[in-house]
């Protein structure tokens, strides 16, 4: 069995919602390659499609089909008020049926723009708390849920970024599509270099390593964190 293979018969069982357009091409980037005198690839998943793509589509096929197959009625998570990752769940939640709440870091802004403003376009419940302390956050967002329930609602908690266990299963997939990109072209990756945020996209991708066995490296760049501390984030 081939390695990507083995990461699909691995996660086949695990249900998983379809909006996003995979897979996601492969492009070498041929200025960049020779500037620097090595091949250099991307996976372009920009290119993910759904409500203007990026990573986070990925993860939220798997999370919104666990909320709906677990008889959830609304998702809740946080973000700041530009957050990809809060507009792309909030057009989630518009598409699949679900209310979405959404707490969102620091001043309400005069004008509703960019990102927020597709926020309120898709029907999300907004409110703002005036601070950047993630556990100030944290403890708004468990306010709001306990409003909910105690409302007869049954929210779906999601950390920002998606990046709890269900959600890396996206970027376990993506992990079999590298492999299959590889098999298909001989093209074979010694490394593969990621940003690494809140932590879900390269742990997603270090799960599909271990299932494979492929002997490459997998480098996270943090963008927040610093290395010790995005280190454990990745492998809890």
């Amino acid at each position: 069995m081939r390695k990507s293979e083995l990461i699909i018969d691995h996660i086949k069982d695990i249900p998983g919602l379809e909006m996003s357009l995979l897979p996601t091409p492969v492009h070498r980037l041929n200025n960049l390659s020779d500037r620097l005198k090595a091949d250099i690839y991307c996976k372009r998943d920009d290119l993910t499609a759904f409500a203007f793509g990026g990573n986070k589509t990925r993860k939220l096929d798997y999370l919104v089909k666990d909320a709906l197959v677990n008889g959830y009625d609304s998702l809740i998570t946080f973000g700041a008020v530009q957050s990809n990752w809060c507009r792309i769940t909030s057009i989630a939640g518009k598409v699949n049926g679900l209310d979405v709440f959404l707490v969102l870091e620091g001043i309400k802004p005069e004008k509703d723009t960019a990102n927020l403003l597709l926020d309120k376009l898709a029907g999300a419940d907004i409110s703002f708390i005036n601070s950047l302390e993630r556990d100030d956050i944290i403890r708004q967002v468990e306010i709001k849920k306990q409003e909910l329930e105690k409302a007869g609602r049954k929210p779906y908690y999601m950390p920002v970024g998606g990046s709890v266990a269900i959600g890396s299963v996206g970027y376990i997939r993506a992990m079999a599509e590298i492999l299959e990109f590889s098999e298909n072209s001989d093209v074979y990756f010694k490394n593969i270099i990621v940003a690494s945020g809140s932590a879900g996209t390269q742990a997603g991708l270090v799960a599909g390593q271990v299932i494979s066995g492929w002997k490459g490296s997998i480098t996270g760049m943090a963008v927040s964190r610093a290395r010790y501390e995005q280190e454990q984030n990745v492998f809890e």
